[in-house]
C-alpha cells in the first residue's frame, strides 16, 4: 500500500492492461487476462494514462506533481492504490506478455494466427475479446480488397448503390443540393481516382456531422452511419482495384465499436513494410494515413494514427517493403505538400503488425480459398 506522497520506491507499469470507453460511457480497464475488467473513474484513468506513458520506472512524487493541480492528496492516493491492487503498477519489472491464437472461421475455411509478444498486440487482443463479447457484428461479414476477390463490374454495381445511399442521406438530412453523382452516371462505369476522391470528400465532410447530429432519431442514425461506413470502404476497395496489386486483404471492421483507445507507447512498432500472411492493426481515422495518401495521390491532409480499436486486416499479399528510393520521394512529398516530417516517430508511418498466420500455404493459395465464399462468420481467441 502507498501511504506517503514521498514514497521513495520505484514502481513499474505492468504492460498487461488497456482502457476502453464503452457506449454507456463507462471507463473500463481490461486485462491482464481475457475477460477480466474493472470499472475506473476519471482519476483512475488519468493516472493510468500518465503511468503508461512513462518510459521507465514510476516515481510517486513525480506522478503526484502531474496530478496535484487536478486532484486532492486523498483522491490521488486512493486511485493509485487501486491501480496497485489491480496490478497496473507493481514493484518489480515484468515484461512477460501473453501470446494468443486467433481462429478466423470463414464459410468454408479456417485461418489460425499467433500474436506477437508485445504490448500493442496484447492490448489489441483485450479490445478484440471485449468487442466479440459485447458487439460482435462485423461490417459486411468482412471487407475483401483485391482483384482476386472483386471484378470491376461488381465494384461498379456496389458504388452505384452506395452513391445512391449518400444522395438519399444528403437530401434527407442536409441542405446539400449538389449531389455527388447520379447513380446511373456513366462516369461510375469507368471510375478513376479523381472520381473516388470526389465521393470520399463528401464522406469526410459529412460523417462527423452525422455522428454528432442530435436531430436524427437513434434508430435512423445507426443505419446512416453504417451506410456511410460502407461507402467509405467501397471507395477504398475501388482504389485498391485500380492499383492492380496482387493477392488481397480482408478488413475486419466491427459495425459498432466502443470509443477507440489512445494508441499508447507504440510508436516504435509501426512499420511501413507489409509482410505476407500477417495481421495488422487497422487505421482508425476518417481520411488517409500518410502512406495511403501518398500511394493514391490524394491532396487530403494525412492524419497520423492516434487511436486504435479491435478493427484489423489480414494481409494476403506478397511482402511489400518501403525501398529507399520510394522513401525519399515520400519524405519530399510529405514535407513539400503537407509540412510533415516522415522520420518523426509521431508520424506513425505504416501499420503495427499484430499476428502471423500459421500456415504452409502461400498468400495466393489462402486468398483463392477465401474467394470462394467471402464471408467471415466467427473469430475466437485462445491463450497460449
Amino acid at each position: 500500500m502507498i501511504t506517503n506522497l514521498n514514497d521513495p520506491r520505484h514502481f513499474f507499469f505492468s504492460f498487461q492492461h488497456t482502457i476502453v470507453i464503452e457506449h454507456s460511457r463507462k471507463i473500463v480497464l481490461l486485462g491482464k487476462v481475457l475477460g477480466a475488467k474493472e470499472e475506473l473513474n476519471i482519476v483512475d484513468a488519468f493516472l493510468f494514462h500518465h503511468i503508461r506513458e512513462t518510459k521507465s520506472y514510476i516515481k510517486i512524487p513525480e506522478l503526484y506533481r502531474l496530478a496535484k493541480l487536478k486532484f486532492s492528496d486523498v483522491i490521488f492516493l486512493k486511485s493509485l492504490n487501486k491501480l496497485l491492487e489491480i496490478g497496473v503498477i507493481q514493484e518489480s519489472e515484468n515484461l512477460n506478455i501473453p501470446k494468443y491464437v486467433l481462429k478466423y472461421k470463414f464459410e468454408n475455411s479456417i485461418l489460425s494466427a499467433e500474436t506477437f509478444e508485445n504490448y500493442a498486440a496484447h492490448s489489441w487482443v483485450l479490445l478484440l475479446d471485449h468487442q466479440l463479447k459485447n458487439d460482435s457484428e462485423i461490417l459486411n461479414d468482412g471487407l475483401f480488397f483485391g482483384r482476386i476477390f472483386n471484378s470491376k463490374q461488381s465494384l461498379v454495381d456496389e458504388l452505384r448503390v452506395r452513391i445512391a445511399d449518400l444522395n438519399e442521406i444528403l437530401a434527407k438530412y442536409t441542405n446539400e443540393k449538389n449531389f455527388v453523382l447520379g447513380e446511373s452516371d456513366d462516369n461510375i462505369e469507368n471510375f478513376d481516382n479523381e472520381l473516388l476522391w470526389k465521393v470520399h470528400k463528401y464522406f469526410e465532410v459529412y460523417t462527423k456531422d452525422f455522428i454528432a447530429k442530435s436531430d436524427i432519431p437513434n434508430d435512423e442514425k445507426e443505419s446512416v452511419i453504417k451506410k456511410l461506413k460502407l461507402l467509405n470502404y467501397n471507395i477504398h476497395i475501388a482504389e485498391d482495384h485500380l492499383s492492380g496489386w496482387d493477392g488481397g486483404s480482408v478488413d475486419v471492421i466491427f459495425t459498432s465499436v466502443a470509443k477507440p483507445a489512445l494508441i499508447g507507447p507504440f510508436d516504435d512498432l509501426f512499420s511501413p513494410d507489409l509482410l505476407e500472411n500477417h495481421i495488422y492493426l487497422n487505421y482508425y481515422h476518417i481520411g488517409y494515413s500518410l502512406q495511403a495518401a501518398f500511394d493514391v495521390g490524394t491532396t487530403s491532409k494525412p492524419v497520423p494514427q492516434e487511436h486504435f480499436s479491435a478493427n484489423h486486416f489480414i494481409y494476403l499479399r506478397p511482402s511489400a517493403y518501403l525501398d529507399e528510393e520510394r522513401r525519399v520521394r515520400m519524405a519530399k512529398w510529405a514535407k513539400d505538400v503537407h509540412d510533415i516530417d516522415l522520420e518523426s516517430p509521431e508520424t506513425r508511418l505504416g501499420h503495427i503488425p499484430l499476428a502471423k498466420i500459421q500456415t504452409s500455404l502461400t498468400y495466393k493459395e489462402l486468398a483463392n480459398n477465401l474467394a470462394k465464399d467471402q464471408k467471415l462468420k466467427m473469430i475466437s481467441i485462445e491463450t497460449l
